[in-house]
């Protein structure tokens, strides 16, 4: 495939990425003000997030079915453009469990970009140029969950959180639009339904592809919850900082778009266990720095862990499309993205009951125990590298 065809692919990619991950994190940014207004606590305004995420992995083997009956590129464009829409509306959610079906029903629509990208890639290119625009849609994701929670956050003081929600709405309504103008369809492969179960579980009985989905089941739990609940810590005392300036944290975000787009290159020197462990191993310490006083070290920690999350995954992205069959893609895919969003789902809202018991020491206690659990992990599973 010549340079140009990949080079307008990675383009695609990114607004996929964008489209998706600006609709489905930008709340994050806004979490305090809405939980003032619900009248909530932080784990139940954490929830608007969690609600997305869930709904967007309970969706995720429909959206395989439908996919091969109906053609990925054509799925991915009608979830993205209706998930613009339903963000749209639930800016004038009149309730907080208003809110919550909303998000549900946008992150079920949402499902079919990340599950279906992979898949999409490694059909139309080879391994090391499907590696690269791996990493670039990843490195998309980094730029549309930044971007929102940055929009959201700054426009939140001076024209409120629903205006801002909208706002970012309507970013993602047009990369959803670029993404639709510019992606080629491919032919839908008319598999057949009954092979989605044998497919899944196939994937699942893979030693390699259970143990990088289980990894990632408990990591980004970790990462939901430390974007989700910093913002209520540096509110308080000592940092009394307003929701702009809190926003502007979301510029580790960039961090992770760099290393996503390195991640490709690391796991050609390190091996993919040996990225993943390096990874793992810079969360934890970003994890542990995030717990001092001093703005500078907070930040300094942040950026760390958003970077090791982000190579991590993207990593993981990757090696989960290289070592699935050919026939298998979509659904060892659909076994990550299960794994990811309803980690995200629960541990983001597991992490939130131990901040609201425990305060920022309960978090970052139990986000140590689901860093090492991962490292153990990734220890004790034989590389094929």
């Amino acid at each position: 495939m010549s340079e140009g065809v990949a080079a307008r692919m990675t383009l695609v990619l990114v607004c996929a990425g964008l489209a998706t991950f600006a609709d489905l994190y930008a709340i994050q940014g806004v979490l305090p003000l809405v939980a003032a207004e619900f009248r909530v606590d932080a784990a139940t305004a954490g929830l608007t997030v969690s609600a997305a995420t869930m709904g967007l992995g309970l969706a995720v083997l429909p959206w395989v079915a439908i996919g091969e009956r109906w053609g990925r590129v054509r799925s991915m464009k009608a979830a993205v453009l209706g998930a613009a829409a339903i963000s749209l509306a639930s800016a004038a959610a009149p309730t907080v469990e208003t809110l919550l079906v909303a998000r549900v029903l946008c992150g079920a629509l949402l499902a079919a970009v990340p599950v279906l990208a992979v898949a999409y890639v490694h059909e139309l290119l080879g391994p090391a140029a499907a590696a690269r625009a791996v990493a670039a849609y990843v490195a998309g994701t980094t730029l549309g969950g930044a971007s929102g929670r940055l929009l959201a956050g700054l426009l939140a003081e001076p024209v409120g959180w629903r205006a801002s929600l909208a706002v970012v709405a309507l970013l993602s309504a047009t990369a959803a639009v670029t993404f639709a103008l510019l992606a080629r369809g491919t032919p839908p492969t008319g598999a057949s339904r009954a092979r989605l179960v044998p497919g899944i579980l196939a994937a699942l009985a893979n030693p390699r592809l259970s143990s990088i989905a289980l990894q990632t089941f408990l990591l980004i739990g970790v990462f939901v919850g430390m974007y989700s609940y910093l913002t209520f810590r540096l509110q308080e005392s000592p940092y009394s900082l307003s929701p702009a300036a809190i926003a502007l944290l979301t510029l580790c975000y960039l961090v992770g778009t760099l290393t996503a787009r390195l991640s490709a290159h690391v796991v050609s020197r390190l091996g993919y266990r040996g990225t993943v462990l390096v990874g793992i191993l810079a969360m934890g310490a970003g994890l542990a720095l995030s717990c001092v006083e001093p703005i500078a070290g907070v930040v300094t920690g942040l950026a760390l862990f958003t970077g090791a999350w982000f190579l991590t995954h993207a990593a993981a992205s990757a090696e989960t499309g290289a070592r699935a069959s050919a026939d298998s893609r979509a659904h060892a895919s659909a076994v990550y993205t299960i794994a990811f969003y309803l980690g995200s789902a629960v541990g983001g809202w597991g992490l939130g009951l131990l901040f609201h018991a425990a305060g920022w020491p309960g978090f970052a206690l139990g986000g140590a125990t689901l860093v090492v659990l991962a490292g153990v992990i990734a220890l004790t599973v034989r590389p094929a590298d």
